[in-house]
């Protein structure tokens, strides 16, 4: 016969022998205690190598295992645990050989006690509670063997093996999990990749996995490429066990010096130095986009953790405080709704979901994820112009605080202002879709409109005013014709229809004072620029009059967002009005007593001020 006996102490050395003299082979499977005593000592792990480095050079028509292999903790049943082993090791040649379990307990006593029980219903599993080399044989003879695949298949529909309650275990099994197939589908062959198999590779519960969900090796790689640029932080406290070259792969069109990685500083950190860390690669390396593991510390493993005790949440806060425009694309296992919910309340802008052995049950999830993965990093690359709108909203915010004004009026128009900035923000955001583009840029040239109507910047009546440094200076007068109806005005700068600008002359026109006539006096006479094509004012005037009138195809750009936020700087900074074009005018402090202010009072200073536009 050719079968196989593995033993310990607690079988005679008599009857070793004698099965060793009828029946095969037989091998002692004993753990020192010194072998106890090493902290990297598992049971799993040395099983694997008992198996490969012993028992796989031939095979056995079958294999005789004592319930149990441990000499004090006898119900830990670690023979039935070696039965689980030789059915999962891959690359065990005997995980098909009938295995005959023997002992002194019946089936019933053992599955009320442990799990490990659901082998005994599988195929070319046999019992017997008679240690004799007579019984043995007859054993031998009874067994009918099944088909390879057959049995593969009954064996797993019929076994369920549980993860580690260890959490620390359990996430590096799942994360291992993750990177071995992610590595697969992106065609990475290294070292480093290949070193999983053997870190966590002897683990029965990674065994059960593979056996049940096996990688998928003919599918055709995935050649997605990131389209957009830009600087991308990749923060994974397991960076060292693959993640690195899986997230170099997936941004390897980009320059080598707009991508960063950070997690290998985070070994024995305090959570709160691991935040400090990643705060100051944010800044350094001013990332716009940062893929963010969501657990980065020992501590945010432990059960019952909520979602704003984690570590990366906490970053994630801290980066958005920095700028809400910094794109953060969370990485997690995690697909719990209360925690995506909750991470969307902190301004997450996307989530990447780590493979776990769960999702596997899809043989496409694992390409389904890596797509996904590209398209939400290109998404937030693009996304990442929102990082100057953020600045932008800050510096203007800082402005209209910055005025000591106690009016009722101004404090409205901080209050319109941030709501329609905040409102830009999130329309901005969406930017594949150029309506929400379109309509942000209203609310920005909104509060144009609304600033110009503050009484301290622009006086409309019979005689309106712009201010400049605490002075009046009188722009337009009309002259209404009360007898035929007419509307008439007097203006210090008309319109030139050619042109589309206003010029500085004395002027009658028919034309009622718009928006873009009182910005186009604020800029000649509150901030002292004749050339008012430099501000761009004409073409953020066309832009707002075609998105409003709903013209075919008018998208704004982000050129076009930029210069409407530049043009707001400068017309809410109070330290950039300059009153040279109005040196010479007669302001509203200047008037004689009971003399009546006209244009004919501005006339004089006119054609200097033309002179200096010609010349610029």
């Amino acid at each position: 016969m050719n079968s196989l006996l593995i033993y310990n102490n607690n079988i005679s050395p008599d009857f070793v022998s004698d099965f060793k003299a009828v029946m095969g082979e037989a091998f002692s499977f004993s753990i020192t205690n010194q072998s106890l005593s090493n902290e990297n000592f598992t049971f799993d792990k040395f099983t694997t190598e008992f198996l490969l480095q012993n028992l796989n050079k031939k095979k056995y028509d079958a294999i005789f295992l004592p319930f149990s292999l441990a000499e004090e903790n006898y119900l830990e049943f670690s023979g039935i645990s070696l039965g689980y082993h030789i059915r999962l090791t891959k690359e065990f040649c005997n995980k098909s050989t009938p295995i005959i379990f023997f002992g002194y307990e019946d089936l019933y006593t053992i599955n009320k006690l442990s799990s490990k029980g659901q082998i005994f219903f599988t195929k070319n599993i046999y019992v017997t509670n008679e240690q004799s080399i007579v019984n043995f044989q007859k054993k031998v003879l009874e067994i009918n063997c099944e088909n390879e695949f057959e049995l593969r298949k009954h064996f797993l529909d019929r076994i369920d093996i549980k993860p580690s309650v260890n959490h620390t275990s359990h996430h590096s099994i799942s994360n291992e999990w993750a990177i071995q197939r992610w590595a697969n589908a992106l065609s990475l062959d290294s070292v480093k990749i290949k070193s999983i198999t053997e870190n966590v590779g002897s683990s029965l519960y990674y065994k059960y996995l593979l056996a049940k969900y096996p990688i998928n090796t003919t599918q055709n790689p995935i050649n997605f490429q990131l389209k957009n640029k830009g600087n991308i932080l990749f923060v994974d406290d397991e960076l060292e066990k693959g993640w690195e070259e899986i997230f170099a792969k997936i941004s390897n069109v980009l320059p080598k010096e707009s991508v960063s990685f950070i997690g290998n500083e985070f070994k024995g950190e305090d959570p709160k130095i691991i935040e400090e860390l990643v705060i100051g690669r944010v800044i350094q390396f001013k990332a716009d986009v940062i893929v963010l593991d969501l657990r980065l510390h020992e501590i945010d493993f432990v059960e019952g953790t909520s979602i704003e005790d984690i570590t990366g949440y906490k970053v994630l806060q801290q980066i958005k405080k920095i700028n809400k425009g910094i794109q953060v694309i969370i990485f997690s296992a995690t697909n719990k709704i209360w925690n995506l919910q909750a991470l969307q309340a902190a301004e997450a802008d996307g989530f990447i979901i780590k493979e776990s052995p769960e999702n596997s049950v899809d043989e496409n999830f694992t390409n389904q994820s890596i797509e996904n993965i590209y398209k939400i990093i290109d998404l937030c690359l693009k996304r990442s112009f929102l990082k100057k709108i953020d600045t932008y909203i800050s510096n203007i915010n800082k402005l209209i605080s910055r005025q000591k004004l106690n009016l009722e009026e101004y404090s409205d128009f901080i209050s319109r202002t941030k709501s329609n900035l905040e409102v830009a923000f999130h329309l901005f955001y969406n930017l594949n879709d150029f309506k929400y583009k379109n309509y942000g840029y209203l609310q920005l040239f909104q509060v144009i409109e609304d600033f110009i109507r503050l009484k301290n910047v622009f006086e409309e009546g019979n005689l309106s005013y712009v201010f400049c440094k605490e002075k009046k200076v009188l722009v337009l007068q009309n002259l209404d014709d009360k007898i035929s109806g007419s509307k008439k005005f007097k203006s210090v700068i008309c319109f030139n229809e050619h042109k589309h600008i206003y010029e500085i002359k004395d002027c009658e026109s028919l034309r009622r004072p718009d928006t873009y006539y009182k910005i186009s006096a604020l800029l000649i006479f509150r901030y002292g620029i004749t050339g008012i094509g430099k501000t761009n004012w004409n073409k953020i005037n066309k832009n707002r009059n075609d998105v409003a009138h709903g013209e075919p195809n008018v998208i704004v750009s982000e050129n076009d967002i930029i210069q409407i936020f530049d043009f707001l700087i400068l017309i809410l900074d109070k330290n950039k009005q300059n009153d040279r074009n109005i040196n010479n005018l007669i302001t509203e402090s200047k008037k004689k007593e009971n003399h009546k202010t006209t244009l004919a009072d501005v006339n004089p200073a006119l054609e200097e001020l033309l002179k200096k536009m010609d010349k610029e």
